[in-house]
């Protein structure tokens, strides 16, 4: 279900540009200067900031909840078109090209995104300062989750203040459903839709990434240079987050070049296109220990 506190109205890991630290005690995935991260297997949150600042959009009081399905049906319908919407077309346009882009990215999984419903909640409150761990977040999922483990939550919000200042979205990781089915779910920036004005991140892959966490994967710079990284094994090591679309970079010298256009990093949307058939095997196992699919 598409949520969005309209303008008003993400949860788990995110793209990371100003710096933030994780406060005592917080199981959580910061970033610090976007470019790196502290990561584990034991985190219930990851985050996507912007790189630059400033990347609110009008003082919108409204925040927009979505529901997505995910089936285990793949479909490979072409892309609805990507639009430059003005302030007077309705947001279902952006909503429709979102979930068309989903799909897109998502074609070589095995599953598809499906819009099962669409609410709109006037709440200032929510819209501006929903964020990890706030008393916000938890009135607003409370309020307005609905769904099973199958059903991937999509609140929208402003991000402007508190906690969540600044963030592109966050999401939780399918293993964290047991333990707090409330909190399930993926929270955005209402203007990294397809069409809005979070320029570079305005394409629709903010949602793409954070689902990514929804269905179990970590992102491609999880544990730098060494260890086990992401659980995949045909991701190439990664030092640190790839920002923009830094065409060869590689900073792990042994496993070949960053994956700057995988989903899971924190490039522009531009920049993004894959997922490895390493990650297609991963999410599929973790959707099915996890969310029965």
């Amino acid at each position: 279900m598409f949520k969005a506190c309209g303008p008003i109205a993400p949860h788990e890991l995110a793209r990371c540009g100003q710096k933030k630290r994780c406060p005592a005690g917080k199981i959580m995935s910061c970033c610090s200067s976007r470019s790196s991260l502290l990561l584990s297997s034991e985190f219930l949150l990851w985050q996507r900031r912007p790189s630059s600042e400033g990347l609110v959009g009008p003082p919108y009081l409204m925040l927009s909840s979505l529901l997505l399905k995910l089936t285990s049906k793949p479909t490979r319908s072409s892309p609805m078109p990507l639009l430059q919407l003005l302030p007077s077309q309705s947001i279902d346009s952006q909503i429709a090209n979102q979930i068309s882009v989903m799909n897109t990215g998502y074609a070589n999984s095995g599953i598809t995104w499906k819009l099962a419903g669409t609410t709109r909640t006037t709440n200032a409150d929510w819209f501006n300062n929903v964020g990890p761990d706030v008393s916000q977040q938890t009135a607003m999922k409370k309020a307005l989750r609905t769904g099973t483990a199958k059903d991937l939550n999509v609140y929208t919000v402003g991000f402007t203040s508190g906690d969540g200042a600044g963030l592109l979205g966050y999401s939780t990781f399918p293993s964290s459903y047991s333990g707090n089915p409330t909190d399930d779910g993926c929270v955005i920036l209402f203007s990294s839709l397809p069409g809005g004005t979070a320029a570079p991140y305005n394409l629709g892959q903010t949602l793409t990434h954070e689902a990514g966490h929804w269905v179990g994967l970590y992102h491609t710079f999880q544990g730098g240079c060494s260890g086990s990284g992401d659980q995949v094994s045909d991701t190439p090591a990664e030092s640190s987050a790839a920002f923009g679309c830094p065409t060869g970079r590689d900073t792990c010298s042994a496993t070949g070049v960053d994956p700057i256009h995988n989903f899971m990093d924190y490039t522009d949307d531009s920049c993004m296109n894959q997922f490895t058939a390493g990650q297609v095997t991963r999410l599929r196992s973790q959707i099915s220990t996890y969310r029965g699919l």
